[in-house]
C-alpha cells in the first residue's frame, strides 16, 4: 500500500505547477498572517527531515514547502495555502488574495512537517471512496511525505477535500 501511495504522490508531483520560487519572499497576505500570529512559521526546506528534503528537491525543486499559490475558482482569484509550524504543532491555512482566512487543517501535534503544493486541474481518485473526482481548477495538496496526502479544492463556493494518497 505504501508503494501505491508513493506512486500517487510522484504522479501528483509531476503535474504540480511552479507558481513561485523558494521561501525567501512570501506573498504579502502570507507575510501579514504570519506577523499577526507570533509563534507560527511557514514550513521551510530546512524544517524537513533529510529524506523529505531529498524528495522535495527531486519533485518540487526551487519551491517552498510551506506555501502554494492556486487559482481555486472560476474567477481565477489567487489563494495561498500555508503550511505552518510552531514548536509543537502544525496546521494548514488558506488565505485569499483579499486577506480572508480559513483553517483547512486545525492545529495538531507536530511530528515531521507536512508540505503544501499546487496541482493542476484534472481527474483525481479519492482513496476514501474509490471514486474519481473531476476538478476544473487548480487545487492544493497537503502531504506528509511518503505517507498521506489530502487534496483541497473549491466546488460551488465550498472547500472540499479528497484523500489523494495513503
Amino acid at each position: 500500500m505504501k508503494t501505491a501511495g508513493i506512486l500517487v504522490a510522484v504522479a501528483l508531483a509531476a503535474i504540480a505547477t511552479t507558481a513561485h520560487a523558494g521561501c525567501d519572499t512570501l506573498p504579502a497576505p502570507v507575510t501579514a498572517y504570519v506577523r499577526a500570529h507570533p509563534g507560527w512559521a511557514v514550513v521551510r526546506v530546512a524544517d524537513l527531515v533529510s529524506d523529505d528534503q531529498a524528495l522535495w528537491a527531486q519533485y518540487h525543486k526551487g519551491l517552498c514547502p510551506g506555501w502554494a499559490k492556486a487559482k481555486l475558482d472560476a474567477a481565477r482569484r489567487p489563494f495561498y495555502a500555508v503550511a505552518l509550524i510552531s514548536r509543537t504543532q502544525e496546521k494548514l491555512m488558506l488565505i485569499d488574495g483579499a486577506g480572508g482566512v480559513s483553517e483547512l487543517v486545525p492545529a495538531n501535534r507536530l511530528t515531521t512537517p507536512m508540505v503544501v503544493w499546487t496541482v493542476l486541474p484534472g481527474v483525481y481518485r479519492d482513496e476514501n471512496t474509490g471514486r474519481d473526482v473531476h476538478i476544473s481548477t487548480q487545487s492544493i495538496t497537503y502531504e506528509k511525505m511518503e505517507a498521506v496526502a489530502t487534496q483541497f479544492y473549491l466546488k460551488h463556493g465550498k472547500i472540499r477535500s479528497l484523500l489523494a494518497a495513503q
